[in-house]
């Protein structure tokens, strides 16, 4: 329930603003931070302190909402489709802005370039990323871990590839419960490998 979530306060999911700021950048990183990571809901209408529930003037709660999804996809790279509704609550009207976990990351603000404008949820905040941090949202971008880059050094050695097939065989008949579940386990060949993404 969102009441519930109010109550609790700020956390890595869940921002509160109890206006719109007029500068967008102060909400868009919240935007882009929870895009980056878990995604999220950035509540607009209660207070961030107090989590007291003030409210949008109703009159203005469309053009609100409006301008808060041109801000997005203005402002945003790749682009956010951000899930706008007004809720009430006690009476008052407030807008819930909720991001899903983005698939093309990493996003960032477009005036502050990728370097300076990709934001991350750390507890109930928005902090610009390190290099490091960059670079493994980039290869979450492109569907890929650290683990499955090719280690362009490293020579494709015959033999370590055997032992490494023999191990893992090895490993699955111990890790095998009974006489019959360990005679069914098979030989792990280089295309095993190869479809767990270990070598390439």
């Amino acid at each position: 329930m969102l009441v519930d979530e109010i109550n609790a306060g700020e956390n890595v999911n869940i921002e509160f603003k109890a206006e719109v700021p007029r500068k967008s950048e102060k909400y868009i990183k919240s935007i882009v931070a929870f895009a980056n990571t878990s995604g999220g809901k950035l509540i607009i209408g209660v207070d961030d302190q107090t989590h007291e529930i003030v409210g949008v003037d109703r009159a203005e709660v469309f053009k609100i909402m409006d301008n808060i999804t041109n801000a997005v996809s203005d402002m945003c790279c790749p682009q956010i489709f951000p899930n706008i509704q007004a809720e009430t609550i006690n009476g008052k009207c407030i807008i819930v802005v909720e991001i899903y976990p983005g698939a093309s990351r990493p996003y960032y603000i477009k005036s502050l370039g990728k370097e300076e404008g990709t934001y991350i949820r750390v507890s109930g905040t928005s902090r610009p990323v390190d290099w490091a941090v960059l670079r493994d949202l980039e290869l979450q971008g492109r569907h890929q871990s650290f683990d499955e880059l090719v280690c362009v050094e490293q020579k494709y050695d015959a033999a370590s590839t055997k032992k490494l097939c023999d191990a893992i065989k090895n490993y699955m008949i111990e890790a095998a419960g009974t006489s019959s579940e360990k005679e069914k386990v098979k030989d792990v060949t280089v295309q095993n490998l190869i479809n767990w993404g270990v070598i390439k």
